[in-house]
């Protein structure tokens, strides 16, 4: 916002067997042949089944956890879909983009795996790779069908071991997901809290260069610069039906002068306990908070341009926090219910597969040979 001046304001709304290639030995014309690769491997798994899923797991549980990260915290690999957003609708929703992220991360690797075997039509191993994605993406009607064909011609014996490493891996689905949700809680709490309590670190905004922390805590205290409260960016967003508003302000050195870069934006949010109840830009009190070194967002970049302001990805961004007391926080409510909650919907999906696999094997035990 601009005082004295335009308004510089962005508004955000919440959008309420057979193959097809060969013929007796011989080339189709007009049908593209297998890969000699995927012929060498005929009949045979290449890459394991187990080690297919858990890697499918990793990247699953893996990426959308970057995917929440990156729309709550507005930094990190899926942050493009936030300006994405800005840039069609003049507005971005964090919901909406965590909807984007999670088709992204499915259909992701089988995309992946065409192009590569696109680029490596003779690798064997693409090629197993390749067609164990398309089974797996297969609809739901089309598994079930499957599913239910091997199982009806299936052997008493065979329907045993089938019962039984569908148990088995439903209960490794389970204990890898809650594994995985607790390594990365601890993970988290460990590096939170490692200086938790020790003075913030001292940063002073300069003409010479961008703000370099080296090793040192990015939660920091602003020793030198003034806000420029005559350039202040508003961002109005919504959020579940709630309005919120954040300020963006330029913090630069006595002697900076127009044309100079920007070396530091002020982040002050509304949401509760880290605004002033005034609702204003550059709220009274420290100025401390945490700092990003990866740049504003795109759009805020952008907007700045616009007036004439030098901001890019030297810039680093303070989230303001009126709470700190000069000393660095601990662990950030609420991460340890996000982590828990995605390992706890892949590992009750898991008990669920392993307690129904359990109920069938014991009806095929109860029955006599």
């Amino acid at each position: 916002m601009i005082s004295n001046g335009p308004i510089m304001t962005q508004h955000q709304h919440t959008p309420h067997k057979n193959n097809p290639g060969h013929a007796g030995g011989r080339h189709v014309p007009g049908v593209a042949p297998e890969a000699g690769g995927a012929q060498a491997m005929a009949g045979r798994r290449l890459i394991p089944g187990w080690l297919f899923g858990s890697i499918m797991l990793l990247w699953w549980i893996g990426g959308y956890g970057a995917v929440i990260y990156s729309v709550l915290e507005d930094q990190g690999p899926f942050t493009f879909l936030l300006s994405w957003q800005t840039a069609l609708f003049g507005g971005s929703n964090i919901v909406l983009a965590a909807g984007v992220g999670a088709v992204v991360i499915f259909l992701g690797p089988p995309l992946v795996t065409r192009a590569l075997r696109r680029f490596w039509p003779g690798s064997a191993v693409i090629a197993d790779l390749d067609q164990q994605m398309r089974r797996s993406a297969r609809s739901r009607r089309e598994i079930a069908a499957d599913v239910r064909q091997q199982w009806d011609q299936a052997t008493r014996e065979e329907k045993v071991r089938i019962a039984r490493r569908t148990r088995n891996i439903g209960l490794v689905l389970a204990a890898a997901a809650l594994l995985i949700a607790f390594t990365v809680s601890v993970w988290v709490r460990v590096t939170a809290n490692a200086d938790a309590g020790q003075p913030l670190t001292p940063v002073a905004v300069s003409r010479d260069g961008p703000i370099m922390l080296g090793k040192a805590s990015a939660w920091v205290h602003i020793t030198a610069g003034a806000p420029r409260l005559d350039t202040v960016l508003a961002w109005d967003y919504t959020i579940r039906g709630y309005q919120f508003r954040d300020y963006y302000t330029p913090i630069l050195p006595p002697d900076w002068r127009k044309g100079d870069r920007v070396y530091l934006l002020e982040k002050d949010v509304t949401t509760r306990g880290e605004h002033d109840a005034e609702n204003s830009a550059d709220p009274a009190g420290p100025m401390e908070g945490k700092l990003s070194l990866t740049g504003p967002r795109d759009d805020v970049t952008s907007t700045f341009q616009s007036y004439g302001y030098n901001v890019g990805p030297w810039t680093a961004v303070l989230r303001r926090n009126l709470d700190l007391g000069g000393k660095i926080p601990g662990e950030a409510d609420g991460l340890d219910f996000l982590f828990w909650l995605e390992g706890g919907v892949f590992g009750l999906v898991g008990l669920v597969v392993a307690f129904n696999q359990q109920r069938r094997l014991r009806r095929i035990l109860a029955q006599k040979a």
